[in-house]
C-alpha cells in the first residue's frame, strides 16, 4: 500500500496513478497553484479487503481499514490551524476501538516533537501531538534506519511519522533518497496483519 501525501493536482487533472483507493484534492482557484492532497494506493488483490471508512469533508485526511487493521493517513498543511491534528487523532482513535481494531496513523503531519522523533525542536503542533499520545496511550515509532523525514534549503526536520496503538511494525526505514524531487523522504515499513508482514509506503510531497 502507498500513501501519497501532498500530491499538488488539481480536481480533474490526470495522474499516472490509476484507480486509487483514496484522491483527495483541494479546490483551488483557476490561476492559484495547486496544493496539499492525498492519495492512497492499494495493490488490486488487496482491494476487496480494503474499505474507506472516513474521508475528511475538507479532504485532509481518510481513514481506511484493511483486514483488522485501520490506517488513518494525513497531510496536515502548516498554515491549518495546529488543532487539527487533535480532530485526526481521535476521529482515527474512536473508529478504531468501534472496530476493535489496531490502528496506524501515518502523514506529513507538520508536527515536530524534539527528541521524541529525533528532531531538534518542538513547534505547538507537536506539543499538542505529545499531549495526544499520552492521552490516547498510543506509540510514536522510531525509524530502524535514517532519521530527518524532510531536508530543504531552511535545513532539516522530522514531520512525518508513523504512530501506532500496539501494531507490530518492521523494518521501517526513511529511504534517503527523495521522490520525484520532493523536499521530503519516503517511509517505509511493514505491518503485521497475520500473515507475512506488507511493505507501506509513505511517499512525501
Amino acid at each position: 500500500m502507498i500513501v501519497l501525501t501532498e500530491t499538488h493536482l488539481r480536481e480533474g487533472q490526470s495522474s499516472i496513478f490509476k484507480n486509487p483507493l483514496v484522491d483527495l484534492r483541494k479546490k483551488v482557484g483557476y490561476a492559484e497553484r495547486a496544493r496539499g492532497g492525498l492519495m492512497i494506493l492499494a495493490e488490486e488483490a488487496h482491494r476487496t479487503e480494503t474499505q474507506v471508512i472516513y474521508q475528511d469533508p475538507d479532504n485532509n485526511y481518510a481513514i481506511i481499514r484493511y483486514r483488522e487493521l485501520v490506517i488513518a493517513a494525513a497531510y496536515l498543511a502548516p498554515s491549518l490551524d495546529d488543532d487539527c491534528i487533535s480532530e485526526f487523532v481521535e476521529r482515527a482513535v474512536s473508529i478504531a476501538e468501534d472496530y476493535g481494531n489496531d490502528l496506524i496513523i501515518v502523514g506529513d503531519l507538520n508536527a515536530r516533537v524534539g527528541s521524541l522523533a529525533q528532531d531538534i525542536r518542538f513547534n505547538r503542533r507537536g506539543r499538542i501531538l505529545i499531549t495526544l499520545l499520552q492521552e490516547k496511550d498510543l506509540i510514536l515509532h522510531r525509524p530502524e534506519v535514517g532519521r530527518w523525514t524532510c531536508t530543504n534549503w531552511m535545513g532539516n526536520s522530522v514531520v512525518d511519522h508513523v504512530i501506532g496503538n500496539g501494531a507490530a511494525l518492521s523494518e521501517y526505514e526513511i529511504v534517503p533518497d527523495c521522490l520525484g524531487g520532493s523536499d521530503h523522504r519516503p517511509l517505509l515499513f511493514g505491518v503485521n496483519t497475520g500473515e507475512e508482514p506488507q511493505k507501506n509506503l509513505l511517499g512525501g510531497s
